[in-house]
């Protein structure tokens, strides 16, 4: 199922897909998604419309979203 969900992530959208966290606990998984551009509003909208297409997968819950920004 997380691999679905990484493997549909990438073919939608432009961003990197990895898992960060909880790999050792099968119930439960964080998955990392990066976006890099040159406007952070644009950044901002891809991560939300990712965020909306994993929630209606129906694959599994979401249960919480972060987002971090890094600028140079």
């Amino acid at each position: 199922m997380l691999k679905s969900i990484q493997a549909r992530v990438s073919n939608q959208f432009n961003v990197s897909v990895a898992e960060c966290d909880d790999q050792d606990l099968w119930q439960s998984a964080v998955l990392g998604f990066g976006v890099v551009g040159s406007s952070r509003s644009i950044v901002e909208a891809t991560l939300q419309k990712v965020i909306e297409f994993v929630d209606n997968l129906g694959l599994a819950e979401v249960g919480a979203a972060e987002v971090e920004f890094f600028s140079c």
